[in-house]
């Protein structure tokens, strides 16, 4: 069976009841097949995985989950790091396919009105791509077809693979994570682990990775201190050309984690409407202050926040 295409107004209704019939026939176990470019995608229900397999041309390797609901897609996946939960957010639905990890499934929710048909459906799909004529077996092909997806791999604390791509930088730029360091002064912690984290990403390759520090209650373009300073130039890092600044003078709902020193420092953070899953405590025990001590103060202090920048990459 295959679904037209009529124009205007009728082809809006015979659309809608195209999608109809196709929701109905996935909830009857059967497979639906969408063009794709000079291929096609099929989409099953997960207990009707033989027969989405058993189509002509299928690439098992492609085979992954879907589902009409993204609340419904994101509880089937495993658990995966900050930057693939926002590709996942920013880029579906809509023409990519991605992949969390080299052996991970394929993860598609294709921008196609079959899925605001299918949405209120509570079963997990599964999609798979195929080459060659549209398979004849398939209990309904709608010519309502999809775009060719780009294809991505991301794992964490990895950079992200691009397989293929019409548009890189648009990758590119829903691949960009914005993380803030706060302390109170903007002078010794923050500005330490700033920069420490900045080189662990830059060491595993996430270069659309940005990262900015504040303070909680800082002045406005004080230096880092001398002894931080020193921590970092020991390290090979620069941290000259910091100047430090408040919170208040930034719109903290652009960044996608916000790493505090203390539970008083995540208390501000949160008085500011941020939701609480973006604001992290560095560490259970609280990062204490080293203003005022010895370069020794400085230093053990360097230590732990060296530690947690590299513990927070491998959340990325």
């Amino acid at each position: 069976m295959t679904a037209g295409r009529p124009s205007g107004e009728m082809g809006d209704q015979a659309n809608a009841a195209d999608m109809r019939a196709a929701a109905d026939a996935l909830a009857a176990g059967a497979v639906v097949v969408l063009p794709q470019g000079q291929n096609w995608l099929g989409i099953a229900r997960a207990r009707s995985s033989a027969d989405l397999l058993a189509l002509p041309g299928v690439d098992g390797d492609s085979l992954g989950p879907t589902a009409g609901d993204g609340t419904l897609l994101a509880s089937l996946l495993p658990p995966c790091g900050l930057r693939a939960h926002k590709l996942l957010n920013r880029l579906l639905p809509g023409p990519v396919a991605i992949r969390l990890g080299a052996q991970g499934p394929w993860i598609r929710r294709p921008e196609h009105p079959l899925w605001q048909a299918v949405a209120d459906h509570r079963e997990p799909l599964l999609t798979v791509c195929g080459s060659g004529p549209l398979p004849i077996s398939a209990a309904l092909t709608l010519t309502i077809g999809i775009d060719p997806d780009d294809a991505l791999i991301i794992a964490d604390g990895q950079p992200m693979q691009v397989l293929r791509a019409r548009d890189p930088h648009r990758l590119n730029e829903a691949a960009a994570v914005h993380l803030l360091c706060v302390c109170t002064g903007n002078t010794c912690r923050s500005p330490l682990l700033a920069t420490l984290l900045q080189q662990a990403c830059q060491q595993h390759g996430l270069t659309t990775v940005t990262v900015d520090s504040a303070g909680s209650h800082a002045a406005e373009g004080d230096p880092i201190s001398p002894n931080s300073q020193e921590c970092l130039r020991a390290r090979g890092l620069d941290g000259s050309r910091h100047r430090s600044r408040s919170i208040d003078d930034l719109e903290l709902s652009l960044y996608d984690r916000i790493y505090c020193m203390t539970p008083g420092h995540v208390a501000a953070v949160l008085n500011y409407g941020i939701p609480d899953d973006r604001v992290v405590l560095v560490d259970p025990e609280g990062i204490p202050d080293p203003f005022g001590g010895p370069l020794a103060a400085y230093e053990s202090c360097a230590l732990v926040l060296e530690a947690a920048s590299h513990r927070i990459v491998e959340t990325l």
